[in-house]
């Protein structure tokens, strides 16, 4: 049926519930055996102008987790819980309502290509674990969040931030605050 359709082309899978970070979390899986429960929504490509790995590298984001948190768009039932992603409808705000700029293809192709080198280490490090392979797990862990960076610094560039505005994005996520909550004096 139309749900086996969906598992069998490339797609994104994202998580429903966030972990204690509160980060969106997104994967890329060409596999067309590649199947997920329903903890986690599958994105398919819809509009051939628009690569899934575009918005892998955009869900992945410190700029669209930090607009999720203060949009209202992340909930929990209360602080014990976990926070959840919800998909979105008429009657609320979710994954639907992120904010995916139109985007030429030579825009697109800078976080394409951090993307393809995100699925490529998050392979590498998947079989490190599965070796069990510590001194490489922290090495590939370290490659990572150097990549993350540079998606960071990408998708900042790509919706016109300054550096000083990316930059504190990533400390309002890294301390846990919210965009308004910063040193006395310091205008939120």
């Amino acid at each position: 049926g139309r749900s086996e359709e969906r598992f069998r082309q490339a797609k994104l899978f994202v998580r429903q519930s966030l972990g204690g970070d509160r980060r969106l979390a997104a994967a890329y899986s060409a596999d067309p055996e590649e199947y997920c429960d329903n903890s986690v929504y599958v994105i398919n490509q819809r509009d051939p102008a628009y690569s899934l790995l575009y918005l892998l590298a955009l869900l992945n984001s410190s700029l669209l987790t930090f607009y999720a948190r203060e949009a209202g768009i992340l909930s929990a039932a209360s602080s014990a819980t976990a926070t959840r992603l919800p998909m979105g409808s008429s009657r609320g705000r979710g994954l639907r309502h992120l904010p995916i700029p139109a985007a030429s293809p030579a825009a697109q192709a800078p976080l394409i290509a951090l993307a393809r080198r995100l699925v490529a280490l998050g392979e590498r490090l998947k079989a490190a674990e599965a070796r069990d392979d510590a001194g490489t797990v922290a090495a590939q862990g370290e490659k990572m969040a150097e990549l993350m960076r540079q998606v960071d610094e990408a998708v900042f560039a790509l919706y016109g931030l300054k550096p000083a505005e990316g930059e504190r994005i990533r400390r309002c996520l890294r301390d846990g605050g919210e965009a308004g909550e910063g040193k006395k004096g310091e205008k939120g």
